[in-house]
């Protein structure tokens, strides 16, 4: 019988057992106070990025470290599992600092394209 986690989500069961396990230690790890909800939230973000990146992360990993490829696809798992928490949060940070400068950019993009200088006072 195939492997039915590779069939659902594109990963053997070891890769997506070592994700798992990569998205606890990032639930574990995080500072003293946090919250089980956030801890439980951090293990499934990793889980689930890691899931989806270690391909990624396997295709660069293969060149440095001399083992198979399921031993790859494990370490890249467990590994992107651990910072897949850290990577989105930050991640997401970016893209909030983006979003909400984003008026200022198109605007600025407007004024340049039509030659609008900031200094010129408006009827005049």
């Amino acid at each position: 019988m195939s492997d039915p986690m590779h069939y659902y989500l594109g990963m053997k069961s070891s890769g997506v057992l070592a994700a798992f396990f990569g998205g606890v230690v990032a639930g574990l790890s995080m500072p003293r106070g946090t919250t089980s909800p956030v801890r439980l939230v951090a293990t499934a973000v990793g889980t689930i990025t890691s899931i989806y990146v270690s391909p990624l992360t396997a295709a660069l990993l293969r060149s440095w470290v001399p083992l198979g490829p399921d031993e790859v696809l494990a370490l890249a798992g467990f590994v992107t599992g651990a910072l897949g928490f850290v990577v989105v949060t930050g991640a997401s940070a970016v893209l909030r600092r983006l979003r909400d400068r984003a008026p200022d950019v198109i605007e600025d993009a407007v004024r340049h394209r039509l030659g609008v200088d900031d200094r010129e006072e408006p009827g005049r």
